[in-house]
Protein backbone atom coordinates (compact mmCIF):
# COMPACT_ATOMS: atom_id res chain seq x y z
CA UNK A 1 0.00 0.00 0.00
CA UNK A 2 1.71 3.20 -1.02
CA UNK A 3 2.30 4.84 2.10
CA UNK A 4 1.40 8.49 1.32
CA UNK A 5 -2.37 6.81 0.83
CA UNK A 6 -2.62 5.32 4.10
CA UNK A 7 -1.11 9.14 5.65
CA UNK A 8 -3.90 10.39 3.87
CA UNK A 9 -6.69 8.41 5.21
CA UNK A 10 -5.43 8.51 8.90
CA UNK A 11 -5.36 12.48 8.66
CA UNK A 12 -8.55 11.94 6.98
CA UNK A 13 -10.21 10.30 10.15
CA UNK A 14 -8.20 12.34 11.87
CA UNK A 15 -9.85 15.04 10.83
CA UNK A 16 -13.43 13.22 11.00
CA UNK A 17 -13.22 12.93 15.22
CA UNK A 18 -11.83 16.34 15.39
CA UNK A 19 -15.08 17.26 13.76
CA UNK A 20 -17.21 14.87 15.47
CA UNK A 21 -15.72 16.17 19.01
CA UNK A 22 -16.33 19.91 17.87
CA UNK A 23 -19.97 19.19 16.63
CA UNK A 24 -20.44 17.27 20.22
CA UNK A 25 -19.43 19.75 22.20
CA UNK A 26 -21.39 22.52 20.46
CA UNK A 27 -24.60 20.14 20.96
CA UNK A 28 -24.03 19.57 24.13
CA UNK A 29 -23.49 15.67 23.63
CA UNK A 30 -20.33 15.59 25.88
CA UNK A 31 -22.35 17.52 28.90
CA UNK A 32 -25.12 15.13 28.18
CA UNK A 33 -22.87 11.59 28.31
CA UNK A 34 -20.87 12.96 31.48
CA UNK A 35 -24.54 13.47 33.19
CA UNK A 36 -25.71 9.90 32.12
CA UNK A 37 -22.15 8.52 33.12
CA UNK A 38 -21.99 9.99 36.46
CA UNK A 39 -25.74 8.59 37.46
CA UNK A 40 -24.54 5.11 36.20
CA UNK A 41 -21.88 5.18 37.88
CA UNK A 42 -20.73 2.63 40.68
CA UNK A 43 -18.54 3.23 43.63
CA UNK A 44 -16.69 -0.28 43.93
CA UNK A 45 -16.50 0.14 47.97
CA UNK A 46 -20.38 0.14 47.17
CA UNK A 47 -20.43 -3.01 45.02
CA UNK A 48 -17.88 -4.67 47.76
CA UNK A 49 -20.57 -3.96 50.45
CA UNK A 50 -23.57 -5.40 47.97
CA UNK A 51 -21.70 -8.40 47.34
CA UNK A 52 -21.18 -9.02 50.41
CA UNK A 53 -24.77 -8.38 52.08
CA UNK A 54 -25.87 -10.42 48.58
CA UNK A 55 -24.22 -13.52 49.78
CA UNK A 56 -25.45 -13.22 53.12
CA UNK A 57 -29.05 -13.31 52.12
CA UNK A 58 -28.51 -16.10 50.11
CA UNK A 59 -27.03 -18.06 52.55
CA UNK A 60 -29.71 -17.05 54.63
CA UNK A 61 -32.26 -17.66 52.07
CA UNK A 62 -30.70 -21.24 51.61
CA UNK A 63 -30.55 -22.21 55.27
CA UNK A 64 -34.26 -21.59 55.75
CA UNK A 65 -35.23 -23.19 52.54
CA UNK A 66 -33.45 -26.14 54.06
CA UNK A 67 -36.07 -26.88 56.44
CA UNK A 68 -38.40 -27.31 54.03
CA UNK A 69 -36.14 -29.62 51.82
CA UNK A 70 -37.59 -32.48 51.85
CA UNK A 71 -41.02 -31.67 51.82
CA UNK A 72 -40.51 -29.36 48.74
CA UNK A 73 -37.81 -30.74 46.79
CA UNK A 74 -37.87 -34.79 46.81
CA UNK A 75 -40.29 -36.97 45.43
CA UNK A 76 -41.33 -37.79 49.33
CA UNK A 77 -42.77 -34.20 49.48
CA UNK A 78 -45.94 -32.81 48.67
CA UNK A 79 -44.54 -32.21 45.00
CA UNK A 80 -42.68 -35.42 43.29
CA UNK A 81 -41.21 -34.79 40.23
CA UNK A 82 -44.03 -36.63 38.63
CA UNK A 83 -46.23 -33.76 39.58
CA UNK A 84 -44.24 -30.70 38.23
CA UNK A 85 -43.13 -32.40 35.02
CA UNK A 86 -44.34 -30.91 32.16
CA UNK A 87 -44.73 -26.96 33.64
CA UNK A 88 -41.95 -25.38 31.96
CA UNK A 89 -40.31 -26.05 28.43
CA UNK A 90 -36.69 -24.76 30.33
CA UNK A 91 -37.11 -27.76 33.38
CA UNK A 92 -34.78 -29.89 31.33
CA UNK A 93 -32.11 -27.09 32.00
CA UNK A 94 -33.16 -28.02 35.99
CA UNK A 95 -30.04 -30.25 37.73
CA UNK A 96 -32.84 -30.84 40.58
CA UNK A 97 -35.04 -32.64 38.62
CA UNK A 98 -32.27 -34.98 38.02
CA UNK A 99 -33.40 -37.16 40.98
CA UNK A 100 -35.97 -36.86 43.87
CA UNK A 101 -33.58 -38.30 46.58
CA UNK A 102 -32.89 -36.47 49.90
CA UNK A 103 -29.51 -36.73 49.35
CA UNK A 104 -29.18 -35.37 45.80
CA UNK A 105 -31.01 -32.46 46.71
CA UNK A 106 -28.82 -31.46 50.10
CA UNK A 107 -25.68 -32.14 47.73
CA UNK A 108 -27.31 -29.34 45.44
CA UNK A 109 -28.17 -27.06 48.30
CA UNK A 110 -24.37 -27.41 49.30
CA UNK A 111 -22.71 -26.33 46.01
CA UNK A 112 -25.01 -23.65 45.85
CA UNK A 113 -24.08 -22.66 49.82
CA UNK A 114 -20.54 -23.08 48.75
CA UNK A 115 -20.58 -20.52 45.42
CA UNK A 116 -23.20 -18.06 47.99
CA UNK A 117 -19.54 -18.63 50.52
CA UNK A 118 -17.76 -17.77 47.43
CA UNK A 119 -19.34 -14.25 46.30
CA UNK A 120 -19.98 -13.15 50.39
CA UNK A 121 -15.66 -13.51 50.59
CA UNK A 122 -15.63 -12.75 47.28
CA UNK A 123 -13.42 -15.46 45.74
CA UNK A 124 -14.06 -15.65 42.01
CA UNK A 125 -17.17 -13.25 42.63
CA UNK A 126 -18.14 -13.36 39.10
CA UNK A 127 -18.03 -16.92 38.57
CA UNK A 128 -19.84 -17.30 42.35
CA UNK A 129 -22.79 -15.44 41.26
CA UNK A 130 -23.23 -17.34 37.67
CA UNK A 131 -22.95 -20.78 39.37
CA UNK A 132 -26.18 -18.96 42.15
CA UNK A 133 -27.92 -17.71 39.55
CA UNK A 134 -28.27 -20.89 37.52
CA UNK A 135 -28.77 -23.29 40.75
CA UNK A 136 -31.48 -20.26 41.63
CA UNK A 137 -33.24 -21.60 38.56
CA UNK A 138 -32.91 -24.67 38.22
CA UNK A 139 -34.64 -24.83 41.88
CA UNK A 140 -37.19 -22.61 40.48
CA UNK A 141 -37.63 -25.01 37.91
CA UNK A 142 -38.20 -27.93 40.56
CA UNK A 143 -40.65 -26.18 42.67
CA UNK A 144 -42.43 -23.06 40.66
CA UNK A 145 -44.82 -22.74 42.84
CA UNK A 146 -43.20 -21.31 45.88
CA UNK A 147 -41.69 -18.39 43.30
CA UNK A 148 -42.03 -14.68 44.81
CA UNK A 149 -41.19 -11.62 43.87
CA UNK A 150 -37.62 -11.48 46.07
CA UNK A 151 -36.53 -14.47 44.61
CA UNK A 152 -37.40 -12.76 40.83
CA UNK A 153 -35.57 -9.92 42.15
CA UNK A 154 -32.65 -11.91 43.03
CA UNK A 155 -32.49 -13.77 39.97
CA UNK A 156 -32.37 -10.41 38.15
CA UNK A 157 -29.62 -8.41 39.87
CA UNK A 158 -27.47 -12.00 40.05
CA UNK A 159 -27.85 -11.30 36.19
CA UNK A 160 -25.67 -8.21 36.06
CA UNK A 161 -23.49 -9.05 38.89
CA UNK A 162 -22.23 -11.70 36.78
CA UNK A 163 -20.76 -8.48 34.82
CA UNK A 164 -19.41 -5.93 37.69
CA UNK A 165 -16.49 -5.44 39.48
CA UNK A 166 -17.81 -6.82 43.08
CA UNK A 167 -14.27 -8.08 44.38
CA UNK A 168 -12.63 -5.05 43.79
CA UNK A 169 -12.73 -4.74 47.49
CA UNK A 170 -12.53 -6.21 50.49
CA UNK A 171 -12.16 -9.53 48.63
CA UNK A 172 -9.88 -12.72 48.69
CA UNK A 173 -9.64 -11.42 44.81
CA UNK A 174 -8.19 -8.55 45.06
CA UNK A 175 -5.01 -9.66 47.65
CA UNK A 176 -4.53 -12.07 44.84
CA UNK A 177 -4.32 -9.95 41.98
CA UNK A 178 -1.03 -7.84 41.27
CA UNK A 179 -3.33 -4.67 39.63
CA UNK A 180 -4.57 -1.90 41.92
CA UNK A 181 -8.22 -2.24 42.10
CA UNK A 182 -10.41 0.86 40.32
CA UNK A 183 -12.28 3.57 42.24
CA UNK A 184 -15.72 3.01 40.08
CA UNK A 185 -17.26 1.47 37.25
CA UNK A 186 -19.69 2.73 35.23
CA UNK A 187 -20.97 0.55 31.77
CA UNK A 188 -23.76 -1.79 31.02
CA UNK A 189 -24.25 -3.43 34.34
CA UNK A 190 -23.94 -0.90 35.98
CA UNK A 191 -26.80 1.12 34.47
CA UNK A 192 -28.85 -1.87 34.40
CA UNK A 193 -28.39 -2.98 38.05
CA UNK A 194 -29.74 0.40 38.97
CA UNK A 195 -32.41 0.65 36.52
CA UNK A 196 -33.74 -2.71 37.42
CA UNK A 197 -34.25 -1.44 41.06
CA UNK A 198 -35.93 2.06 39.48
CA UNK A 199 -38.28 0.21 37.33
CA UNK A 200 -39.37 -2.27 40.61
CA UNK A 201 -40.25 0.74 42.19
CA UNK A 202 -42.02 2.65 39.53
CA UNK A 203 -43.74 -0.34 37.90
CA UNK A 204 -45.08 -0.73 41.84
CA UNK A 205 -45.84 2.77 41.91
CA UNK A 206 -48.09 3.04 38.92
CA UNK A 207 -50.47 0.07 40.12
CA UNK A 208 -50.47 1.53 43.78
CA UNK A 209 -51.86 4.53 41.86
CA UNK A 210 -54.53 2.98 40.36
CA UNK A 211 -56.13 1.55 43.52
CA UNK A 212 -58.28 2.95 45.56
CA UNK A 213 -57.25 1.39 49.04
CA UNK A 214 -54.09 3.02 48.68
CA UNK A 215 -55.14 6.33 47.74
CA UNK A 216 -57.68 6.43 50.45
CA UNK A 217 -54.54 5.28 52.98
CA UNK A 218 -56.16 2.34 53.97
CA UNK A 219 -53.41 -0.09 52.75
CA UNK A 220 -50.96 -0.66 55.43
CA UNK A 221 -53.80 -1.45 57.78
CA UNK A 222 -55.31 -3.26 55.69
CA UNK A 223 -51.77 -5.97 55.40
CA UNK A 224 -51.58 -5.88 58.58
CA UNK A 225 -54.79 -7.12 59.78
CA UNK A 226 -53.96 -10.36 57.90
CA UNK A 227 -52.94 -13.00 60.17
CA UNK A 228 -50.80 -15.01 57.51
CA UNK A 229 -48.34 -11.85 56.56
CA UNK A 230 -47.91 -10.29 59.65
CA UNK A 231 -45.11 -10.29 62.46
CA UNK A 232 -45.66 -9.33 66.26
CA UNK A 233 -44.20 -6.44 65.65
CA UNK A 234 -46.89 -6.16 63.15
CA UNK A 235 -49.97 -7.04 65.27
CA UNK A 236 -48.64 -4.30 67.84
CA UNK A 237 -48.53 -1.77 65.11
CA UNK A 238 -52.17 -3.01 64.07
CA UNK A 239 -53.40 -0.77 67.12
CA UNK A 240 -52.28 2.87 65.60
CA UNK A 241 -54.37 3.41 62.61
CA UNK A 242 -53.14 7.46 62.08
CA UNK A 243 -49.35 6.29 62.02
CA UNK A 244 -50.56 3.53 59.52
CA UNK A 245 -52.11 6.45 57.42
CA UNK A 246 -48.78 8.04 57.47
CA UNK A 247 -47.03 5.40 56.54
CA UNK A 248 -49.24 4.35 53.55
CA UNK A 249 -48.68 7.93 52.20
CA UNK A 250 -45.39 8.23 52.57
CA UNK A 251 -44.63 4.32 50.88
CA UNK A 252 -46.59 5.68 47.88
CA UNK A 253 -44.69 9.17 47.59
CA UNK A 254 -41.71 7.70 47.86
CA UNK A 255 -42.44 4.67 45.63
CA UNK A 256 -43.72 7.46 42.66
CA UNK A 257 -40.17 9.77 43.08
CA UNK A 258 -38.14 6.33 42.50
CA UNK A 259 -37.30 7.52 39.31
CA UNK A 260 -34.91 10.47 41.83
CA UNK A 261 -32.52 7.29 42.82
CA UNK A 262 -31.44 7.23 39.34
CA UNK A 263 -31.44 10.94 38.47
CA UNK A 264 -29.71 12.30 41.58
CA UNK A 265 -25.97 12.18 42.75
CA UNK A 266 -23.87 12.72 46.03
CA UNK A 267 -25.98 13.03 49.50
CA UNK A 268 -29.47 13.61 47.72
CA UNK A 269 -29.04 10.01 46.10
CA UNK A 270 -27.66 8.51 49.90
CA UNK A 271 -31.24 10.28 51.39
CA UNK A 272 -33.21 8.65 49.26
CA UNK A 273 -31.71 4.87 49.36
CA UNK A 274 -31.59 5.82 53.48
CA UNK A 275 -35.48 6.29 52.52
CA UNK A 276 -35.93 2.92 50.48
CA UNK A 277 -34.11 0.64 53.15
CA UNK A 278 -35.73 2.54 56.19
CA UNK A 279 -39.03 1.14 54.77
CA UNK A 280 -38.09 -2.47 53.74
CA UNK A 281 -36.50 -2.85 57.01
CA UNK A 282 -39.89 -1.70 58.47
CA UNK A 283 -41.43 -4.84 55.86
CA UNK A 284 -39.02 -7.15 57.39
CA UNK A 285 -40.12 -7.12 60.74
CA UNK A 286 -43.98 -6.43 60.25
CA UNK A 287 -44.70 -8.57 57.11
CA UNK A 288 -43.28 -11.95 56.42
CA UNK A 289 -42.12 -11.94 53.07
CA UNK A 290 -39.37 -14.44 52.61
CA UNK A 291 -36.40 -12.57 51.59
CA UNK A 292 -38.18 -9.83 49.35
CA UNK A 293 -36.98 -7.14 52.03
CA UNK A 294 -33.16 -8.26 52.37
CA UNK A 295 -32.74 -8.36 49.11
CA UNK A 296 -34.54 -5.24 48.07
CA UNK A 297 -31.96 -3.49 50.92
CA UNK A 298 -29.17 -5.85 48.83
CA UNK A 299 -30.28 -4.19 45.33
CA UNK A 300 -30.08 -0.43 46.98
CA UNK A 301 -26.39 -0.86 48.38
CA UNK A 302 -24.87 0.08 44.78
CA UNK A 303 -26.29 3.71 44.87
CA UNK A 304 -24.42 4.34 48.01
CA UNK A 305 -22.62 7.59 46.91
CA UNK A 306 -18.62 8.14 46.67
CA UNK A 307 -19.64 11.17 48.98
CA UNK A 308 -20.70 8.47 51.83
CA UNK A 309 -17.37 6.52 51.98
CA UNK A 310 -14.80 9.76 51.41
CA UNK A 311 -15.94 11.21 54.26
CA UNK A 312 -15.90 7.97 56.59
CA UNK A 313 -12.17 7.45 55.20
CA UNK A 314 -11.71 11.07 56.24
CA UNK A 315 -12.85 10.01 60.04
CA UNK A 316 -11.42 6.25 60.14
CA UNK A 317 -7.72 5.89 61.23
CA UNK A 318 -5.25 4.25 58.83
CA UNK A 319 -4.78 1.93 61.54
CA UNK A 320 -8.22 0.73 61.99
CA UNK A 321 -8.79 0.57 57.85
CA UNK A 322 -5.92 -1.68 57.94
CA UNK A 323 -7.10 -3.94 60.44
CA UNK A 324 -10.73 -4.25 58.77
CA UNK A 325 -8.49 -5.87 55.84
CA UNK A 326 -6.81 -8.10 57.55
CA UNK A 327 -8.98 -10.82 58.11
CA UNK A 328 -9.56 -11.24 53.92
CA UNK A 329 -5.72 -10.97 53.34
CA UNK A 330 -6.02 -14.19 55.97
CA UNK A 331 -9.53 -15.95 53.98
CA UNK A 332 -7.35 -15.15 50.60
CA UNK A 333 -4.20 -17.29 52.12
CA UNK A 334 -6.87 -20.47 52.85
CA UNK A 335 -7.50 -20.51 49.12
CA UNK A 336 -3.96 -19.86 48.27
CA UNK A 337 -1.82 -22.07 50.59
CA UNK A 338 2.02 -21.35 50.44
CA UNK A 339 1.41 -17.76 49.04
CA UNK A 340 2.59 -14.98 50.67
CA UNK A 341 -0.52 -12.44 52.47
CA UNK A 342 1.91 -8.99 51.97
CA UNK A 343 -0.02 -6.88 49.80
CA UNK A 344 -0.66 -7.38 46.64
CA UNK A 345 2.06 -5.96 44.13
CA UNK A 346 1.10 -3.25 41.79
CA UNK A 347 1.98 -2.91 38.12
CA UNK A 348 1.45 -0.44 35.63
CA UNK A 349 -1.08 -2.52 33.30
CA UNK A 350 -4.26 -1.01 32.79
CA UNK A 351 -6.94 -3.64 34.82
CA UNK A 352 -9.20 -3.58 32.32
CA UNK A 353 -6.60 -4.65 29.51
CA UNK A 354 -5.52 -7.17 31.57
CA UNK A 355 -8.65 -8.42 32.77
CA UNK A 356 -9.79 -8.94 29.09
CA UNK A 357 -6.42 -10.37 28.35
CA UNK A 358 -6.81 -13.45 30.87
CA UNK A 359 -10.22 -13.78 31.00
CA UNK A 360 -11.97 -13.25 27.40
CA UNK A 361 -12.84 -17.50 27.29
CA UNK A 362 -14.89 -16.37 30.48
CA UNK A 363 -16.25 -13.57 29.06
CA UNK A 364 -17.38 -15.33 26.41
CA UNK A 365 -18.77 -17.87 28.17
CA UNK A 366 -20.57 -15.07 30.57
CA UNK A 367 -22.57 -13.62 27.47
CA UNK A 368 -23.56 -16.82 26.60
CA UNK A 369 -24.96 -17.69 29.60
CA UNK A 370 -26.01 -14.17 30.43
CA UNK A 371 -29.02 -14.77 26.94
CA UNK A 372 -29.77 -18.11 27.68
CA UNK A 373 -30.63 -16.90 32.00
CA UNK A 374 -32.32 -13.89 31.23
CA UNK A 375 -34.65 -15.81 28.62
CA UNK A 376 -35.41 -18.10 31.41
CA UNK A 377 -35.58 -15.83 33.75
CA UNK A 378 -38.40 -13.53 32.51
CA UNK A 379 -40.44 -17.11 31.27
CA UNK A 380 -40.52 -17.96 34.67
CA UNK A 381 -41.26 -14.10 35.75
CA UNK A 382 -44.23 -13.83 33.88
CA UNK A 383 -45.43 -17.59 34.64
CA UNK A 384 -44.96 -17.24 38.59
CA UNK A 385 -46.93 -13.37 38.41
CA UNK A 386 -49.62 -13.91 35.51
CA UNK A 387 -52.86 -14.00 36.94
CA UNK A 388 -54.75 -17.56 37.96
CA UNK A 389 -58.06 -18.07 35.96
CA UNK A 390 -60.45 -19.19 38.55
CA UNK A 391 -64.17 -20.54 37.42
CA UNK A 392 -66.09 -19.27 40.00
CA UNK A 393 -66.51 -15.92 41.70
CA UNK A 394 -65.13 -16.64 45.13
CA UNK A 395 -61.98 -16.96 43.59
CA UNK A 396 -60.09 -13.56 43.86
CA UNK A 397 -56.45 -13.62 42.89
CA UNK A 398 -53.50 -12.96 45.46
CA UNK A 399 -52.92 -9.67 46.51
CA UNK A 400 -49.02 -10.29 45.97
CA UNK A 401 -48.94 -12.39 42.98
CA UNK A 402 -51.72 -10.96 40.66
CA UNK A 403 -48.94 -9.47 37.84
CA UNK A 404 -45.43 -7.43 37.77
CA UNK A 405 -43.98 -5.81 40.75
CA UNK A 406 -47.48 -5.53 41.75
CA UNK A 407 -47.02 -6.37 45.74
CA UNK A 408 -50.12 -5.31 47.43
CA UNK A 409 -51.89 -3.40 45.20
CA UNK A 410 -55.03 -4.51 47.06
CA UNK A 411 -54.75 -5.57 50.40
CA UNK A 412 -58.08 -5.35 51.12
CA UNK A 413 -58.75 -8.65 48.75
CA UNK A 414 -59.27 -11.65 50.57
CA UNK A 415 -56.88 -14.36 51.73
CA UNK A 416 -56.46 -17.81 50.80
CA UNK A 417 -55.89 -20.26 52.83
CA UNK A 418 -55.64 -24.39 52.06
CA UNK A 419 -57.45 -26.44 54.64
CA UNK A 420 -57.38 -30.35 55.18
CA UNK A 421 -59.06 -32.31 56.83
CA UNK A 422 -58.42 -36.21 57.35
CA UNK A 423 -61.22 -38.71 58.06
CA UNK A 424 -60.10 -41.53 59.98
CA UNK A 425 -61.29 -44.81 59.99
CA UNK A 426 -63.33 -44.84 63.12
CA UNK A 427 -65.19 -42.12 61.54
CA UNK A 428 -63.52 -39.50 63.76
CA UNK A 429 -62.47 -35.69 61.30
CA UNK A 430 -59.15 -34.22 62.31
CA UNK A 431 -57.61 -30.97 61.00
CA UNK A 432 -54.31 -31.62 58.74
CA UNK A 433 -53.61 -28.38 57.45
CA UNK A 434 -50.05 -27.65 57.77
CA UNK A 435 -49.64 -30.77 59.60
CA UNK A 436 -50.81 -29.51 63.18
CA UNK A 437 -53.26 -32.30 63.96
CA UNK A 438 -51.64 -34.99 62.22
CA UNK A 439 -48.01 -34.73 62.29
CA UNK A 440 -45.92 -36.04 58.71
CA UNK A 441 -42.73 -37.68 58.72
CA UNK A 442 -41.14 -35.75 56.95
CA UNK A 443 -43.00 -33.20 58.19
CA UNK A 444 -45.33 -31.02 56.04
CA UNK A 445 -44.54 -27.08 55.10
CA UNK A 446 -44.01 -24.80 58.61
CA UNK A 447 -46.74 -24.98 60.72
CA UNK A 448 -46.36 -21.72 61.41
CA UNK A 449 -48.98 -20.06 59.03
CA UNK A 450 -46.67 -17.00 58.87
CA UNK A 451 -44.41 -19.21 56.68
CA UNK A 452 -44.00 -17.09 53.69
CA UNK A 453 -43.28 -20.08 50.88
CA UNK A 454 -46.28 -22.37 52.17
CA UNK A 455 -47.77 -19.41 51.93
CA UNK A 456 -47.36 -18.95 48.38
CA UNK A 457 -47.82 -22.65 47.71
CA UNK A 458 -51.18 -22.89 49.18
CA UNK A 459 -52.20 -20.01 47.02
CA UNK A 460 -51.51 -21.95 43.99
CA UNK A 461 -53.34 -24.98 45.60
CA UNK A 462 -56.29 -23.72 46.14
CA UNK A 463 -56.77 -22.35 42.60
CA UNK A 464 -59.61 -24.70 41.06
CA UNK A 465 -57.53 -25.23 38.15
CA UNK A 466 -54.66 -27.11 39.99
CA UNK A 467 -56.19 -30.24 40.86
CA UNK A 468 -52.70 -31.69 40.47
CA UNK A 469 -51.44 -30.00 43.57
CA UNK A 470 -54.15 -30.63 45.43
CA UNK A 471 -54.14 -34.46 44.57
CA UNK A 472 -50.17 -34.78 45.58
CA UNK A 473 -51.14 -33.05 48.72
CA UNK A 474 -53.63 -34.96 49.87
CA UNK A 475 -51.32 -38.21 48.38
CA UNK A 476 -48.32 -36.96 50.71
CA UNK A 477 -50.40 -36.85 53.85
CA UNK A 478 -51.95 -40.33 53.06
CA UNK A 479 -48.50 -41.36 52.86
CA UNK A 480 -47.03 -39.90 55.28
CA UNK A 481 -49.74 -38.97 58.46
CA UNK A 482 -48.73 -39.93 61.74
CA UNK A 483 -51.93 -42.21 61.20
CA UNK A 484 -51.52 -42.65 57.80
CA UNK A 485 -52.79 -46.75 58.49
CA UNK A 486 -56.29 -45.08 60.38
CA UNK A 487 -56.97 -42.46 57.39
CA UNK A 488 -59.23 -43.03 54.91
CA UNK A 489 -59.81 -39.90 53.38
CA UNK A 490 -58.23 -36.60 52.61
CA UNK A 491 -60.81 -33.47 52.16
CA UNK A 492 -59.14 -29.90 50.44
CA UNK A 493 -61.13 -26.85 51.28
CA UNK A 494 -60.12 -23.14 49.74
CA UNK A 495 -61.10 -20.61 52.67
CA UNK A 496 -61.10 -17.22 51.59
CA UNK A 497 -60.78 -14.66 54.80
CA UNK A 498 -62.54 -11.12 54.23
CA UNK A 499 -61.10 -8.23 56.78
CA UNK A 500 -61.98 -4.72 57.11
CA UNK A 501 -59.51 -1.82 58.82
CA UNK A 502 -61.84 -2.44 61.78
CA UNK A 503 -60.58 -5.97 62.39
CA UNK A 504 -63.70 -7.49 61.44
CA UNK A 505 -63.73 -10.63 59.64
CA UNK A 506 -65.16 -13.65 58.00
CA UNK A 507 -64.47 -16.57 56.12
CA UNK A 508 -65.94 -18.26 52.79
CA UNK A 509 -64.95 -21.86 52.45
CA UNK A 510 -65.20 -23.88 49.48
CA UNK A 511 -64.39 -27.90 49.39
CA UNK A 512 -62.15 -28.57 46.19
CA UNK A 513 -61.45 -32.42 46.04
CA UNK A 514 -61.80 -35.10 47.95
CA UNK A 515 -59.29 -38.17 48.13
CA UNK A 516 -59.61 -41.26 49.47
CA UNK A 517 -56.88 -42.87 51.02
CA UNK A 518 -57.99 -46.50 50.69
Amino acid sequence: MNPSYSLARETDRTSQRHMADKTGRWLGFDDVAAAVRRRITVDTRSLALYRIALGLVIVFDLVTRSRSLQTLYTDAGILPRTTVSGYSTWQELSLHMISGSLGIQAALFGVHLAFAVSLLVGYRSNLAAAGCLMLYISLYLRNPYVINHGDVLLMLILLWTMYLPVSERWSVDVTRASVEASGETAGLASAALLLTVVTVYLQNAYFKLSSDTWLQGESVEYALQRDSYTTLVGEHLAGYPELLTAATYLWLTLLSLGFLLIISTGWLRLAFTAAFAAFHFGMSVTITLAVFPLVSIAALLPFLPPELWNALERRTPEDVAHTLETPTRYISRLFNQGSSIEEPRRSNENPRDRRWRTHRGWRTLRTMTLVLAFTVVFSLHAVAFAPSPASDSDSAPAADTAIQWSLFVDPSSPERHVRAEATLMDGETVEVNHGLEVDAEPPLPDSSVNDARWRTYSFDMVATENTHLQRAYAEHVCRHGEHAEDLQMIEIHRVLEYHDVDGESFTVETELLQYSCR
